[in-house]
């Protein structure tokens, strides 16, 4: 291919990327505002905790002060943001709901509150200031505001409208209190009380009470068959049991209470619809799904979203406002993660286009030079075997590390979660969701430098050099690959910016790229030099040691792609697959230890579908450049970013 030709591929792969980009993207922008029906807001404050807080929010065009509407406030779960709510968001401000969905304290934009201001309260992470917010708005009908909360975020909920009934119930009028509370992914509670209805103390006995029985408000829970956490919030064994919890029983208010079925609490007459109707006007009623999905993707799949609204339209809007406008299972929210799918794959094909560009520019000339040849010959039966033993070791990897390193993960301090992992959470190591992967990270590090140094020793005997293995280059090279690299991931950072003035997010599901507050980036620069790290090394070995001499390239971009995330995928399958077929996971412990595994899967998600991404990105700049610099600093600049910029910041205990 002649160097016109190549030129003239890169501008054909940027205008597809940029083509690609503005599709994904528009269908997403016109999933959030359904087809320009709603219009949505950034929103900040700063609540009276001392917080900086934010927000989405969702204004069906159908609200106005003159006929004020239901609204809703949902909150995500540990380790997420605003976005991961989008689904509910979009489809209940869809029916002609106003919606807030925020970011919890830590989480996404919002930060911390002032911890200095005496009386402050942290263990609602926000909900509370957010339902205020709301019920402020002219729009809103007070009378009728719903709380929707995903595993974390219902604990969040729950504490929120706990605090606005007290209040209330403490002589403030002003107060806005919820008439209705949704769970999702969580459950109820069955605390110890004592004869008067107070809360007893940790390891107190006495009679069990969820304490937002006490004030009357409407609710229910959506928890999956398969949920990762039902041994530790039902203390049930598989998630399709937990109407037989002491739980269950006492947030329904009494005992044999049935799935998708609708109570007044303490009744265990079953409701017809237009009774339930009642029932929510009278701020009784009570109900629990239990759909046949995971944990995760309870906030990924049509079915939670239509309970939801069903829910919702029962008990804010006599049975009227979301039936009369669409069915139930009449969605479009997967119009967003689909057109923020395409998005990303237009984003990476516009910056390794872009890349290739600059690449052959004056500014960059010098860098290219041809790659050296692998490790890996296969040339006589001996290599043959040493491949495919180290193959599969390093393949293997991964997958044997990551549960034992990533552990639990929870670290919760606000609601009384504190679990010990391998990498706590501490002032330096501050992303309780990351640390497992950054633990995992060093130790693989660690092996494949070592398999790298004991193969070049072998290999120097051949006349091997660290030029041939694209790591030796000179300053002027090494400068110029670190600039590009910079350039590149600040371009990258650019249009996730520009993209997120228009609300939408770059991805789907748990690997979502958005812009990042600027507190975030000195977190970012803590973890950076533990992922530059690792995929510098990775790098050495996927283009030395995977790659194999005279192969098709498409053969060696598959292996190296399957050397990086196979064991993963494959661990992630394994695990899916028996808990399916059984209600129990395939690894339901950390190994060697008694300690659930209910959180590393969920995590491992945004794991297997960056790694393939990054692996694309190491073979492609290193056949271009001939060295490992460019696509091993770009790796670690984006990873590093996607690590931090959607997750949880958590202080230490």
């Amino acid at each position: 291919m002649t160097t016109a030709t190549k030129k003239t591929a890169a501008s054909i792969v940027l205008i597809i990327g940029l083509v690609l980009m503005l599709v994904g993207g528009t269908m997403a922008h016109t999933a959030s505002t359904s087809k320009g029906t709603v219009d949505i807001q950034s929103i900040e404050w700063v609540n009276e905790n001392g917080a900086s807080m934010h927000a989405v929010l969702y204004i069906p065009e159908s609200a106005s002060a003159a006929n004020p509407v239901p609204g809703i406030v949902a909150n995500h779960g540990f380790t997420s943001n605003s976005e991961a709510m989008h689904l509910h968001a979009i489809e209940m401000s869809r029916r002609g709901y106003v919606v807030i969905a925020l970011d919890a304290y830590g989480h996404g934009n919002s930060s911390y509150p002032d911890m200095s201001i005496e009386g402050a309260v942290i263990n609602d992470m926000g909900h509370y200031s957010a339902l205020q917010y709301l019920g402020r708005l002219p729009y809103v009908d007070t009378d009728n505001i719903g709380l929707i909360g995903h595993s974390m975020g219902s604990d969040c909920a729950r504490f929120g409208a706990l605090r606005a009934f007290q209040e209330k119930e403490a002589g403030n009028d002003n107060v806005i209190v919820p008439k209705s509370i949704l769970l999702t992914s969580n459950s109820f509670k069955a605390i110890a009380a004592d004869s008067t209805g107070s809360v007893l103390g940790a390891g107190q006995s006495g009679e069990k009470v969820d304490p937002i029985n006490a004030y009357p408000v409407n609710y229910g829970t959506i928890f999956g068959q398969f949920d990762e956490f039902a041994g530790i919030m039902w203390a049930v064994g598989k998630g399709s049991e937990f109407k037989n919890s002491a739980q269950f029983a006492v947030g329904m208010g009494f005992e044999g209470a049935d799935y998708a079925t609708y109570y007044a609490y303490g009744d265990s007459t079953a409701l017809s619809r237009e009774e339930a109707i009642e029932a929510g006007n009278n701020r009784t009623l009570r109900v629990g799904f239990n759909p046949s999905l995971t944990h995760a993707f309870t906030l990924f799949a049509k079915e939670p979203v239509a309970l939801a609204l069903e829910f919702f339209d029962i008990t804010l809007s006599n049975g009227e406002l979301a039936s009369r406008t669409y069915a139930y299972d009449d969605q479009i929210w997967t119009m967003k993660p689909a057109g923020g799918m395409i998005a990303l794959i237009g984003l990476v094909m516009f910056i390794m286009a872009l890349g290739s560009m600059l690449i052959k520019s004056a500014a960059f000339q010098g860098i290219v030079k041809p790659e050296g040849r692998s490790f890996s010959t296969l040339a006589v039966s001996g290599d043959k075997v040493r491949y495919v033993v180290l193959y599969i070791l390093l393949s293997a990897c991964a997958p044997l590390l990551y549960t034992w390193c990533s552990g639990l993960s929870l670290h919760n301090p606000f609601h009384g979660v504190i679990v010990p992992v391998k990498l706590p959470v501490s002032e330096y190591f501050q992303l309780p969701g990351t640390n497992g992967v950054v633990l995992m990270n060093i130790i693989l590090t660690i092996i494949f430098l070592v398999v790298f140094i004991v193969l070049f020793a072998m290999e120097k005997k051949r006349g091997y050099t660290l030029q041939d293995a694209g790591l030796a280059v000179s300053s002027k090279v090494f400068l110029k690959s670190l600039s590009l690299a910079v350039l590149l991931f600040v371009v990258l950072y650019a249009l996730v910016y520009v993209a997120g003035l228009f609300h939408v997010e770059f991805g789907a599901f748990k690997l979502v790229l958005m812009e990042m507050p600027g507190y975030k980036w000195t977190v970012y620069l803590k973890y950076l030099p533990f992922f530059l790290a690792f995929f510098i090394v990775h790098s050495l070995i996927v283009n030395n040691l995977t790659r194999i001499n005279g192969a098709k390239e498409w053969g060696n971009m598959v292996l190296i792609v399957v050397t990086t995330a196979g064991g993963l995928i494959l661990l992630q399958a394994y695990d899916l697959i028996v808990f399916k077929s059984t209600g129990v996971r395939g690894i339901p412990t950390v190994p060697f230890s008694s300690d659930p595994n209910a959180l590393s899967g969920i995590l491992l998600w945004g794991t297997i579908m960056i790694l393939p991404v990054a692996a694309v990105i190491s073979r492609f700049f290193y056949k271009k450049t001939g060295s490992i610099w460019v696509g091993a600093i770009l790796n670690g600049l984006l990873v590093t970013f996607v690590s931090v910029c959607g997750t949880c910041i958590m202080l230490p205990a």
